[in-house]
């Protein structure tokens, strides 16, 4: 058995890039950080920065790119995944993990103190059929037929 998901909260680093595939597929890339406390050697607590590569596909990729841009905080969850090659300057193999983005929370405001998105809170789930209503609560859509009254 393997078992590969990923959950990350943090805020975007810069905004998404769009683009796509010789076959049409699209493909938005951003970055998110974090950061947890670390104590230093002193004993002092700082912060340490973490980032992490986030990359979306479909129509999902597409519907996603206008709320999402620098500042702006989301959890993301998804399935982590090794692209490998090799560097044409060393002839070395090379690697990086980015996360694959299956669904989607966009969360705080893109700054503290400004007004909040219409779409905060919202929970956003990959599509892969490329249906037109990607962006839903899937709470809702979940539970809907186990209500028993």
């Amino acid at each position: 058995m393997a078992i590969n998901n990923t959950i990350l909260v943090g805020r975007l680093t810069r905004d998404p890039a769009l683009t796509y595939t010789p076959s049409g597929l699209a493909v938005l890339k951003f970055s998110i950080a974090q950061s947890y406390k670390k104590k230093d050697p002193d004993g002092q607590y700082a912060n340490e920065p973490q980032f992490f590569d986030i990359t979306m596909l479909g129509k999902y990729a597409e519907t996603m790119k206008p709320y999402l841009t620098k500042g702006k905080q989301v959890g993301v969850s998804g399935k982590l995944r090794q692209q490998r090659w090799t560097d044409k300057d060393t002839g070395k193999g090379r690697s990086k993990i980015e996360v694959l983005c299956q669904d989607l929370e966009l969360m705080g405001s893109k700054r503290d103190g400004e007004k909040n998105s219409q779409y905060e809170g919202e929970y956003v789930k990959n599509d892969p059929a490329g249906s037109t209503d990607s962006v839903h609560n899937a709470i809702n859509d979940e539970y809907e037929d186990d209500i028993p009254f």
